[in-house]
């Protein structure tokens, strides 16, 4: 059970997620940077692949409701943020629970995300206006898990 909340809390803090092949979707805007940091992102689902077992694929529907309407928001200046939003899941955590930098790989394919100890590479399967989707993978115990969390503008 430690390694599933270990996973579902590196996926909700922004370790948002590498797969194995990237696509350019059709909404993929010119300036990422500018798409990317004119709002801030609200987590609208989360998958995993394969399903954890007794929770399924679907971790979003097992996050706390103070927990989804956290808010990540990507700076100019290249630093990003992770806000409790409206709702703390606990009164005496702090209001940003993560804060560090973030940048674009050279072709702008992956999203590179550093905080105060780790460093999360996040492809980038789409964003818009509308949508930011990026997956990641990361081993625990000799299983490849595939998390792919999909954000919405928060505004």
């Amino acid at each position: 059970m430690k390694t599933l909340k270990t996973l579902i809390l590196i996926a909700i803090a922004g370790s948002f997620l590498i797969v194995s092949s990237c696509k350019k979707d059709d909404d993929d805007p010119v300036n990422k940077k500018a798409t990317l940091t004119a709002n801030s992102w609200k987590l609208s689902a989360m998958t995993v692949d394969p399903a954890f077992p007794f929770i399924g694929s679907n971790i979003y529907l097992w996050l706390e409701d103070c927990s989804k309407d956290d808010l990540m928001t990507f700076n100019e200046n290249g630093t990003y943020t992770n806000d409790e939003g409206a709702t703390k899941c606990d009164d005496a955590d702090p209001q940003i629970v993560e804060q560090g930098s973030w940048a674009f790989n050279t072709d702008e394919t992956q999203l590179i995300m550093t905080d105060s100890d780790t460093t999360y590479t996040n492809t980038i399967v789409s964003l818009s206006s509308s949508k930011l989707k990026m997956t990641q993978t990361q081993e625990e115990e000799g299983t490849v898990y595939t998390i792919t969390v999909e954000m919405v503008p928060a505004n």
